[in-house]
């Protein structure tokens, strides 16, 4: 009886077995056949078994604004390569790529964990999957060092390993867009693998049917438009993208912390009572208090004047004055800097002081639309004295101010190197600063990064009998001036995204520029609440909510910045320089003339020097722009 089951059952094996070969090979209706392992040996997208088109189709998406973002189907699902710096730049802002972008830190904060849930949603709505590689945390990979590095793994022709998608410090990015290492981001014309003729191509939402001025300009939502266009010499082309999936871009505001210890203390009852004065006693209760200097820098009265009247009056000499800011010494500082780019930068790039003049010009696009496409175009120069007797004064001016101001009782720059400063130190001179900050030796703690003040030396400040920190915007270097009418005018605080921010880009060889941009743009449109948690919660709150008026003058900070333009290209008419040999370039950018004379640089030093300087880098400005034309279209 046994055998006679185990026999039927047998049968009943074959029959089905042929049933689902006559299927799987032809036997069946194609239409009534369901197959779930699709075959495609010759590579035409369509199933060997069955004939289905191979396709992926996500499901509609909405970004954090409402935007509609619709369903998209590729031939089949990418793997994409992101590659990102992890650098850190000698303490100047820790990365946020792992933390913001990848989603792969070992962090479980709130901000964090969002975004790795955004990430699924996502790869899920793109139909994409991404691999993230880092470069080392080296000078080698990074700082200068990730140009040519970056050049060379966009534009190879060796697929395995190239990136599809490239996120690295502004500096880097900029050189190696000049260098046709990415895609201009506004095209619709790049062929993507597994997209057919004619769907759409750029899923951009700033670059939607080959319009240049769209809502997103004018609204910014989901992305930094006119932070992007200052980082590209044509209204037509633009190869990085800045949004706020970038948030090491918010991170990288310049501002400056203040001691509150030693504010309260080392000013104490010395107040005034003449409005104006620096130590004016707002709250007229006889003692100063951090609310008193809010008020003062609310009335615009934050400048370089007021940095001196409380650096004199906190002032106590150390006991080794070759190393000013050794604990041991116990030498009290108003203000101390170091002397380095981001302190140089920051001084120079929060002004009104104009480097590179960028004059928008209106055009019509016919080749796009044969009925004209209205857009925005530039024309660049470094103001010509030849034109305008007054084209240098306005930095002849900040650079007297600045001279007066290092040369006053209580402010100092430290740095490695003796000739650059008039003390020294072994260590990162971001660093040194940090820790006399926090060891109650300097008022005002340099010019950093907002992102850096998550760093525990700062949260370490706060006790529970009070002390911790403050946060304002980099003083103005001048009070009320005249205006060449006649007018009396007030500059207002300024801050810059400082170029160690991050930006993104999509590699020139890519196959999958469309799948690029779908995934970026999705994330573009979706990073809005996650970036405000991070600079309501995290900075506001958990590192700078003990101080009553910190969220006040953070929010100040982010709604006020400064265009990158002249920054961003002053470097790149370096670099330009540089790459054909010239080695002095990089030393006649104007905040490197200004740091090589350790701040103290002759406002007479300007005027000699500017005319020549001016016409070698207006002429490399011209050949940056010249070197647009060859870029991709």
């Amino acid at each position: 009886m046994k055998t006679k089951i185990l026999a039927l059952l047998l049968a009943l094996v074959m029959v089905v077995s042929m049933l689902a070969s006559c299927e799987l090979f032809g036997g069946g209706d194609p239409e009534d056949t369901e197959c779930t392992a699709h075959i495609d040996k010759d590579g035409d997208k369509v199933c060997d078994i069955c004939s289905t088109q191979l396709t992926v189709t996500s499901k509609p998406a909405t970004g954090d604004n409402g935007e509609s973002l619709p369903a998209i189907t590729w031939a089949t699902k990418p793997e994409l390569l992101f590659q990102m710096t992890d650098n850190t730049n000698n303490d100047e802002l820790s990365s946020g790529c792992r933390r913001f972008l990848s989603g792969e830190s070992d962090s479980t904060g709130f901000v964090e964990q969002n975004a790795k849930d955004r990430n699924d949603d996502a790869y899920e709505y793109a139909n994409v999957n991404v691999t993230y590689t880092y470069y080392p945390n080296t000078t080698g990979y990074g700082w200068g060092g990730g140009i040519e590095k970056m050049l060379a793994a966009a534009t190879s022709d060796t697929e395995k390993g190239r990136p599809d998608m490239f996120c690295n410090f502004v500096y880097d990015m900029v050189s190696t867009s000049l260098l046709s290492a990415f895609n201009n981001l506004y095209t619709n014309k790049v062929a993507s693998e597994g997209v057919k003729a004619g769907e759409i191509q750029n899923y951009f939402a700033f670059a939607k049917d080959g319009e240049y001025n769209t809502k997103y300009k004018d609204t910014g939502d989901g992305y930094m438009v006119e932070y992007m266009q200052s980082l590209t010499l044509s209204e037509k082309k633009m190869y990085l993208l800045a949004s706020d999936y970038f948030t090491d871009l918010v991170r990288a505001f310049f501002a400056v912390p203040v001691n509150i210890s030693l504010l309260e203390s080392g000013i104490g009852e010395n107040v005034s009572t003449t409005k104006g004065d620096w130590n004016y006693d707002y709250n007229e209760n006889g003692t100063y208090e951090l609310s008193d200097f809010y008020r003062l820098v609310n009335d615009n009265l934050w400048t370089y004047d007021a940095v001196k009247g409380f650096s004199n009056a906190v002032y106590k000499a150390p006991n080794d004055t070759s190393d000013v800011l050794n604990p041991d010494g116990k030498g009290v500082y108003g203000f101390a800097i170091g002397a380095g780019g981001l302190g140089a930068s920051g001084l120079l790039y929060t002004t009104s002081v104009t480097v590179i003049d960028r004059q928008v010009t209106t055009k019509i696009d016919y080749v796009t639309d044969p009925n004209g496409i209205e857009y925005q175009d530039y024309t660049f120069s470094y103001p010509d004295p030849e034109k305008d007797a007054n084209a240098s004064k306005p930095l002849e001016e900040f650079v007297g101010n600045l001279k007066a101001l290092f040369g006053s009782t209580g402010v100092v720059c430290i740095s490695k190197d003796a000739t650059l400063s008039n003390t020294k130190s072994t260590e990162s001179t971001e660093k040194v600063v940090r820790n006399a900050f926090a060891n109650d030796q300097v008022l005002f703690g340099g010019i950093v990064c907002v992102g850096s003040l998550e760093d525990d030396v700062y949260g370490d400040m706060v006790t529970e009998d009070g002390g911790g920190f403050g946060v304002v915007p980099v003083p103005l270097y001048r009070n009320n001036y005249t205006d060449t009418d006649g007018t009396v005018k007030t500059d207002k605080y300024l801050t810059q995204i400082h170029n160690i921010g991050r930006v993104g880009a999509i590699g020139v060889k890519t196959k999958y520029f469309a799948q690029c941009s779908a995934f970026l743009n999705y994330q573009s449109l979706n990073s809005a609440q996650i970036l405000d948690d991070y600079y309501d919660m995290t900075l506001k709150t958990d590192v700078a909510g003990d101080a009553e008026g910190n969220a006040e003058m953070l929010d100040y900070i982010r709604e006020n910045v400064r265009s990158s333009f002249d920054k961003a290209f002053e470097d790149a008419v370096a670099r330009h320089y540089m790459k054909s040999g010239d080695t002095q370039m990089n030393g006649e950018k104007w905040h490197n003339q200004i740091l090589a004379a350790k701040f103290q640089m002759e406002s007479s030093a300007i005027s000699e020097e500017y005319a020549r300087l001016r016409i070698k880098k207006q002429t490399s400005l011209e050949a940056l722009e010249q070197s647009y034309t060859n870029l991709p279209a």
